[in-house]
């Protein structure tokens, strides 16, 4: 190639006698040859900044004849605004020697159509016959496109990193609830077999009363880890997210502060999707909570919008929870506020369980956000800086069809009177007595199992003479599900009610198919054991 410590590119010094004129011009005819061959840039810049050579791979990135690229301003007319400086002011440290050539030195060029290609140089320096420096000649690759797969490439392996981290943590989040839930059971049942057998006058009903309010709210805190972990859904229909975001209007009114203006940018004829009603209102009250809270006492608004939008496969990809979502038409609901914003870094943590950056809060509003809106199938994209507000923006696949679930069952109001046998399955010891003496309580005679392989040995020894049993979901050597299957190939007609500290669609889910009587979600209060109890037998 070129000599650069005694030729100027396109004028060799002759060196030494035994090379001739015409073997001189053969050379340079064939360096430039290869020039033109070359699939990398070719551009020699003489000290001034104007070019003095480019070969045609340069010419076909920019756009542009070789006469309208020699002897302009490489700087001036080739490089973006943005990049003059920073490359011109490395170009005059080369060609005045106070830096040796840079390595792989990257910056954008500009094509007439104001377009920007990135390349990647590799310089070398220009000297005369005296070794004075002349200028530099420089190989470029264009990196565009290699770069914009690269960076694709990292924002989804960050993508997938997030998604598995959230699901990740959305199952130790649901095996704490099911565990928190199991003990709950024992507080709750405990305080209220307490009530039932205290005076009314007497001194510890308060407290007792206290213990059943505190255990309600832990109990509610466990459901909005469930809702985390993707495990809080109920009772699925056809859901109108404007028809449940104005039904929810005076509710959210009092939620907020006075000094906040709350808009609503509804998209009429939204189509339905498919959901809990329940589940959906805790979404909106957690996104609007947060918003209000983001505005703080400062005058601000809180924007609600609906919409309905064809998703492409690579946006999906994009956000928070699509990366294995289909592409299609979508609902979106986005929540908006002018209020503080976030850094990157706070952004990158607000659905983790227990993170917050409020001195009162919980750090679990956000995490039920993201555990409900991935337990429904959907998506979300967060945008938000300091100072600039934050935009929350959910996305649920619009229903298609004109199905409907049918609508939960209507059970008497009054509670049967009980009576019978009750087979009761659960690996907590604790559980296994609380329960016992709660269904003692309400009339039914109790025997008691710690796993599966117990329940169903007993269950043989007392054929016919069970009336329930209460399954508990989770349990060693043998499952809930297993046991069940068991027991229904022993008495097809058998009830079966079961418990957990996870939700019902979560058990439903687990069950498939199966014929289960009924469900009931631990922890739960006497009255709640007699209501479902009925229900089965009623069945």
């Amino acid at each position: 190639m070129i000599d650069q410590t005694d030729k100027t590119l396109g004028n060799p010094v002759v060196k030494g006698e035994n090379l001739t004129v015409e073997q001189l011009t053969q050379e340079r005819n064939l360096s430039n040859q290869y020039l033109e061959m070359a699939r990398v840039m070719f551009v020699a810049i003489h000290r001034s900044g104007k070019v003095t050579m480019v070969n045609n791979r340069t010419c076909e990135i920019l756009g542009l004849p070789k006469d309208q690229i020699i002897g302009k301003d490489w700087f001036e007319h080739f490089l973006p605004p943005d990049h003059r400086d920073i490359v011109k002011g490395v170009f005059d440290q080369l060609v005045n020697g106070q830096i040796a050539p840079v390595e792989h030195f990257e910056n954008k060029v500009l094509l007439p159509d104001g377009t920007e290609r990135l390349i990647s140089w590799h310089n070398t320096l220009l000297k005369d016959g005296t070794g004075h420096i002349t200028g530099t000649l420089s190989a470029g690759e264009d990196i565009t496109e290699k770069r914009a797969a690269e960076e694709s490439r990292q924002k989804y392996e960050a993508q997938m990193y997030h998604t598995q981290k959230l699901e990740s943590i959305g199952l130790l989040a649901g095996g704490i609830a099911h565990d928190f839930n199991n003990l709950l059971m024992v507080i709750m049942g405990s305080a209220d077999l307490a009530m039932m057998q205290a005076s009314p006058d007497c001194g510890a009903m308060e407290h007792l009363e206290n213990i059943c309010r505190a255990s309600k709210r832990a109990a509610e805190l466990c459901s909005q880890l469930l809702a985390y972990a993707g495990k809080g859904m109920y009772q699925i229909s056809g859901i109108s997210l404007n028809f449940l975001v104005k039904e929810m209007a005076g509710m959210l009114s009092l939620s907020i502060g006075k000094t906040i203006d709350v808009r609503f940018d509804l998209f009429p004829e939204l189509p339905l999707v498919q959901g809990d009603a329940a589940q959906f209102q805790q979404l909106v009250m957690n996104l609007i909570t947060n918003a209000s809270e983001a505005i703080s006492d400062c005058s601000g608004q809180i924007r609600i919008t609906t919409g309905v939008t064809d998703c492409e496969r690579n946006f999906l990809r994009s956000t928070i929870l699509g990366q294995s979502l289909q592409a299609g038409e979508y609902v979106f609901l986005e929540v908006y506020d002018n209020g503080c914003g976030m850094t990157g870094e706070i952004r990158d943590k607000i659905f983790d369980p227990f993170f917050t950056t409020k001195a009162a809060g919980r750090g679990l509003g956000m995490a039920a956000v993201i555990g409900i809106v991935r337990s429904h199938g959907g998506t979300l994209t967060v945008e938000s800086a300091p100072e600039r507000g934050t935009s929350i923006r959910l996305y649920f696949r619009a229903e298609t069809g004109s199905d409907r679930m049918p609508d939960n069952p209507q059970f008497p109001e009054e509670p049967l009177k009980l009576s019978g046998t009750v087979l009761l399955v659960d690996d907590e010891e604790d559980v296994r007595t609380t329960g016992e003496m709660m269904l003692n309580c309400l009339g039914l005679q109790v025997i008691t199992a710690g796993n599966g392989r117990e329940a169903l040995e007993l269950f043989r020894k007392m054929q016919g003479r069970i009336s329930l049993v209460i399954l508990d979901l989770t349990m060693p050597k043998m499952g809930g599900i297993e046991t069940f299957n068991h027991l229904r190939r022993m008495d097809r007609k058998m009830a079966v009610l079961v418990s957990s500290g996870y939700s019902e669609q979560d058990v439903i889910q687990r069950f498939a198919d199966a014929d289960v009587a009924g469900f009931i979600q631990k922890p739960y209060r006497l009255e709640a054991l007699r209501t479902a109890i009925s229900r089965v037998l009623t069945q």
